[in-house]
């Protein structure tokens, strides 16, 4: 051990899956052990439960969420799992059969989950185990379970891999285990490669990526995947259930969508949009928006904040009209009150020469699909747009010499 390592504490954390009639005997053992060791002993107890697919996946991920408690809620540094070598090559076989990728096939490693878990029986084949439990007399018991094939794991063990090893390949589990090594090599070069990649043609804002298409498009093919990869692996943690189909479907529409296009990644919350030269990758795309919170009417004098931006209304005569970016004129006789509000469907703008649909106008300002709902939208009593403060539109298809009185609406850029 790393002398320079302190470890303050060490206790036991079991997981009673109460799944297998002997899973009481098994915590027992534990508790008895735990004594003799005068180790401080956490139990933890799923509720039964009876699922049709994959009961070892759920499982799995029920006892994650409990390692995430304890690591969170009750300050552990390092959890330590009992995997042996014969675990590894399971894995490995079973995710090679599901088409796991290279980060799928090497997941299962020493150290894993950002450092927090740790493998130190991975080195070691089970026989080895035993073999030491039994010249020590160290009491043990077996899962049942595993005897059986009812699982796809379990077929794995108890039957395809003493049959390559007894007809063709002797050291089957040892080539595995060898190859996994080379590939875990592989493994973090391509991590590496990766986030450097990522960093030249990507930008990580609060909620979301932004990914530079021009950049992008002049990556080479295995480049582009692997800049996919980092970004679905910053909101998902992970690589599960994103299958090659996806990467090259998400690639393509990169590279060739239009403007405006929408792209669901399967099975995920995740939604890839494409505003003009740049691709913005976010969660939960798709809501519903409150009218009721968009749309607020305000009769001056007043102050009002919306949509997080500080506005002053007041009455004013014609002599103080001044042009600002940051303030707008408009009669008083025409409205005496203002609509501050949202974008709505159907919303058009009127200029000298005609009106223009604000979809348009927002297209020539390049303004993104996921910035549009940020924009704030000023009308008169009746509806009519007029004034649009972030990008410059003005309503002022009036004569002001004939108006006395006038609303002044000042918006304060430093709030």
């Amino acid at each position: 051990m790393n002398k320079n390592i302190e470890v303050k504490r060490i206790s036991v954390l079991h997981i009673n899956h109460n799944y297998r009639q002997n899973s009481v005997r098994d915590e027992s053992l534990v508790r008895e052990v735990c004594d003799e060791w005068n180790l401080k002993l956490y139990v933890e107890n799923l509720k039964p439960i009876k699922i049709s697919k994959n009961v070892e996946e759920y499982l799995r991920d029920k006892r994650f969420e409990i390692f995430k408690k304890y690591i969170e809620d009750y300050g552990f540094t390092k959890i330590a799992l009992g995997h042996t070598a014969d675990d590894f090559v399971e894995n490995f076989l079973l995710r090679m059969l599901r088409g796991s990728g290279l980060h799928g096939l090497t997941e299962m490693g020493l150290v894993g989950w950002n450092g927090r878990i740790i493998r130190p029986l991975l080195n070691y084949y089970k026989d080895e185990i035993l073999d030491f439990l039994k010249r020590n007399r160290i009491e043990y018991v077996v899962d049942e379970t595993n005897l059986e094939s009812e699982f796809l794991r379990n077929k794995l063990r108890n039957k395809l891999i003493p049959f390559v090893e007894r007809e063709i390949c002797p050291d089957f589990k040892g080539r595995i285990v060898h190859l996994g090594g080379i590939l875990e090599i592989e493994r973090e070069f391509n991590l590496k490669w990766s986030g450097y990649i990522f960093d030249r043609v990507c930008t990580v804002e609060e909620k979301c990526i932004v990914v530079d298409v021009k950049s992008f498009r002049n990556l080479l093919r295995c480049e582009r995947l692997a800049v996919l990869r980092e970004i679905l692996h910053h909101f998902k943690g992970n690589y599960r259930r994103v299958y090659f189909k996806n990467y090259v479907e998400m690639d393509e529409f990169i590279l060739n969508s239009r403007s405006g296009g929408v792209k669901k990644l399967g099975g995920s919350d995740i939604y890839f949009i494409k505003e003009f030269d740049r691709v913005k990758v976010l969660e939960n795309y798709v809501r519903e928006r409150n009218l009721k919170e968009d749309f607020l009417e305000i009769i001056p004098p007043s102050e009002i904040f919306f949509n997080g931006e500080h506005y002053r209304l007041k009455l004013v005569g014609s002599k103080d009209i001044k042009n600002s970016k940051n303030s707008y004129f408009f009669p008083f006789a025409l409205s005496d009150k203002i609509v501050f509000r949202k974008r709505r469907k159907g919303d058009v703008l009127r200029f000298k020469f005609g009106r223009k649909k604000l979809k348009k106008f927002f297209c020539e300002k390049k303004v993104g699909l996921t910035e549009r709902d940020d924009i704030t939208i000023i009308c008169d009593g009746s509806g009519e747009i007029i004034w649009i403060p972030q990008l410059g539109y003005k309503f002022n298809l009036f004569n002001d010499r004939i108006y006395g009185e006038f609303i002044l609406m000042e918006r304060n850029e430093d709030e």
